[in-house]
């Protein structure tokens, strides 16, 4: 009997064999406690309990009217006893392996093998099923207008309803109806007592459109007021947006009216409580305001008679139309009775200006109402060009003679000599001697035709080494030695000496061969001749460890100042690569980025730098001073009935041109027309030549004046005119030539 009661207990399991030997002596005392009454022994529900459960006949969900059926899978070899139960009361003669419940509740069974204890299993949730039929919803489908569930199943039993917005519910609508009052998806949900809630479809609700549009007006400048204009009738509210950032109410950002401080693209959103926001035409804001893109096709120095046709390119980026057909173009001429009122001259992209002056081009945007404008200054015809080229040779050191030559067929050239930075002419004739170490050119000008200037020469005290210095290896590393070579050029002997200079211009030693090169950076090497002419060169010491750049780095550019350079690199740029310009003789850079305008003559040179690699030296590329001028001008003008006197507002003239300044006289019977320069009286209506400072020159017929200068400096040029009896009129003109 023992041995039975054992395998009944190990049969499916197989429990180790300490766990058989723990059941054994269990059993044993079970005994020991019988005595001689073997009806008294028990199995302890924990030594049989397995799992029971609670199984349909589908597998599926358990509703009321579908049999339940104990499952448990623990061997049996004595008679089992089924007790069921709802909400935990014992169902009177349910005492079967199945039960059919006849109404909702948590049902579960219990299971006793004679001599054991119950055990009962988890409860089961029965349901009533769902009602079989579909829900609808009915109604406009707008914000505030009522929505009515309705279903087509027959209930016998209390119905409840949840209204649900976006698949939350929503407290208090639990009625037949429900009135929306924003956008979202709603659904109603409908529960037969006793049942499961079943779900009608979802039903979007949107806001009305607006019914406007909204607008921006406004000058489009900083610290200038931006005003939101709605033309529908649904009162709104307005959010800024700067660069499509919402700006915080505290900084005025959801009001009607806003004022800019900063150069942005700025929008604003109209929108009611609930509808969807409708957006304004973009503005950008900047210093001056208008249109922000570029007038393409102004003739550069244009004069009178040379057709302009010009095309509007936007700023897309601020919404502009990037159609130049949307735009009109509109020319203006200066009005002789005031410089500051402008006369419409024609409308259209291309126009021939008929006489010189100041013109007005005016873009205007007809949908915003934006502009951009344009001073155009149109010149007297320009004078001819020289055919040839002027060079000068010589030795480039002081107290030895610079030699001008012209390579034209032109006769009569008079040559004007000047040093780089002075105004004021050094000398004239086809020679001169320097005395000082600077940059020296020479100008030709002949009568009738603009001037033309020479390459420049540098000057220096003794004269410099011409040929080429070279240091090898070309980049050393740090901790290493270089070699130093000049080759001499001809006439040129040594014996040549060395200098090495470090990176941060302290001195590190002389001779051919370096000496130690103890850090890396930008060394320079100086070879000197007998008499202390000179020559330098600059080179790159590597930091030993850190990456060679696999490209070469080269410059481009026309050699002349205020006219760019522009640096480029033949290999794969690493991340982080950035470019600096040097001029040589100097450590300090002078300008970063790929390209670099020059504003004085020198060498200049590009270095390129990346992380994690050593640098790399471009070619030396000599700027000399040649390039445009700005002048900056101010007018000051008296006039009467009788006179106008009309003078150029603004001119940006050619360092490398006899430029002419153009001053127009309406009306001058009776008049005695005067000229001044700095100050003192020149002539009075007639045309001569005045030194090396400005050609006069009188057209009797139109009384043109034309005057041609080529100094560098300060000037004023006033025009007087007289009459007995009336007081004078006059017209003055300032402006300064830099180079």
């Amino acid at each position: 009997m023992y041995s039975k009661k054992i395998l009944f207990l190990s049969k499916k399991h197989r429990m180790p064999v300490i766990s058989v030997v723990l059941l054994a002596a269990l059993l044993l005392i079970g005994l020991s406690s019988c005595g001689d009454n073997w009806s008294n022994f028990f199995i302890p529900n924990w030594a049989v309990k397995d799992d029971i459960d609670i199984k349909t006949s589908d597998g599926g969900e358990a509703v009321i009217g579908e049999e339940l059926r104990a499952d448990f899978d623990y061997p049996a070899d004595k008679p089992v006893k089924y007790q069921w139960y709802k909400d935990g009361v014992p169902i009177p003669g349910a005492t079967g392996p199945a039960y059919t419940p006849t109404e909702p509740g948590n049902y579960n069974v219990g299971i006793t093998v004679q001599g054991s204890q119950e055990i009962k299993s988890p409860p089961r949730t029965i349901v009533t099923p769902p009602p079989s039929g579909n829900i609808t919803v009915t109604g406009p489908g707008g914000i505030n207008e009522e929505l009515i569930a309705d279903f087509d199943f027959p209930a016998d039993k209390p119905v409840t309803y949840q209204w649900y917005k976006d698949g939350v519910a929503i407290p208090g609508a639990t009625g037949p109806a429900y009135t929306p009052t924003e956008p979202g998806s709603y659904n109603v949900g409908i529960t037969v007592e006793g049942s499961e809630e079943i779900k009608s479809p979802p039903q979007v609700i949107v806001a009305p459109p607006l019914s406007g549009t909204i607008t921006v007006t406004g000058s489009g400048k900083i610290n200038e007021e931006l005003t939101a204009h709605y033309s529908g009738t649904e009162e709104v509210s307005f959010q800024w947006y700067r660069n499509g950032v919402p700006i915080p109410e505290e900084e005025g950002g959801t009001s009607a009216k806003y004022t800019p401080k900063d150069n942005a693209v700025y929008t604003v959103n109209a929108g009611t409580a609930n509808g969807e926001p409708k957006s304004s035409n973009p503005v950008s804001v900047s210093p001056t305001g208008g249109l922000g893109g570029t007038v393409v096709g102004i003739v550069s120095h244009p004069s009178a008679g040379t057709p302009m046709t010009v095309l509007y390119s936007a700023d897309t980026g601020t919404g502009e139309n990037p159609n130049p057909a949307a735009y009109v173009i509109k020319w203006y001429m200066e009005d002789p009775a005031g410089s500051d009122n402008y006369v419409l001259v024609t409308t259209g992209n291309s126009f021939t200006p008929p006489s010189q002056g100041n013109y007005k081009l005016v873009v205007d945007d007809p949908v915003t109402g934006r502009t951009t404008e344009e001073i155009i200054n149109i010149g007297a015809p320009a004078l001819s060009a020289l055919t040839g080229n002027v060079s000068i040779n010589g030795s480039g050191k002081t107290n030895e003679t610079l030699t001008a030559a012209y390579s034209g067929s032109e006769t009569g050239v008079i040559y004007t000599w000047y040093r780089t930075g002075v105004s004021t002419p050094v000398g004239t004739g086809g020679t001169y001697t320097p005395t000082e170490a600077d940059n020296y050119y020479a100008t030709a000008t002949v009568t009738g035709y603009n001037p033309k200037e020479s390459n420049q020469v540098a000057v220096s005290g003794t004269g410099g080494l011409t040929e080429n210095l070279s240091v090898s290896p070309a980049n050393p590393d740090a901790g290493a030695t270089a070699t130093a070579s000049y080759a001499p050029g001809p006439g040129e002997t040594g014996p040549f000496t060395y200098e090495w200079f470090r990176p941060d211009g302290s001195y590190a030693g002389a001779g051919e061969t370096s000496p130690a090169l103890d850090t890396a950076g930008n060394w320079k090497v100086v070879a000197k001749g007998p008499n202390g002419r000179a020559k330098e060169t600059t080179f790159i010491v590597n930091e030993p460890g850190l990456n060679t750049l696999s490209g070469e780095v080269t410059i481009t550019g026309s050699g002349k100042i205020y006219e760019t350079l522009t640096a480029a690199y033949s290999g794969s740029e690493p991340p982080g690569t950035t470019y600096t310009w040097y001029k040589t003789g100097t450590s300090t850079l002078v300008g970063t980025g790929l390209t670099h305008d020059p504003t004085e003559a020198g060498d200049f040179y590009v270095t390129v730098t990346a992380p994690g690699y050593n640098p790399k030296e471009s070619n030396r590329i000599t700027v000399i001073s040649k390039g445009w001028v700005t002048l900056s001008i101010s007018i000051q003008q008296i006039e009467d009935a009788g006179i106008t006197i009309a003078m150029p507002n603004e001119l940006v003239l050619s360092r490398t041109d006899r430029n002419v300044i153009s001053v127009t006289i309406s009306n001058p019977t009776g008049y005695e027309i005067e000229w001044h320069y700095n100050g003192s009286m020149l002539t009075k209506g007639v045309h001569g030549t005045y030194g090396e400072i400005l050609t006069l020159t009188v057209d009797p017929t139109s009384y043109d004046y034309n005057i041609a200068y080529n100094l560098i400096g300060k000037h004023t040029i006033t025009v007087v005119a007289r009459k007995t009896g009336e007081p004078p009129s006059s017209k003055r003109i300032e402006f300064t030539v830099e180079n």
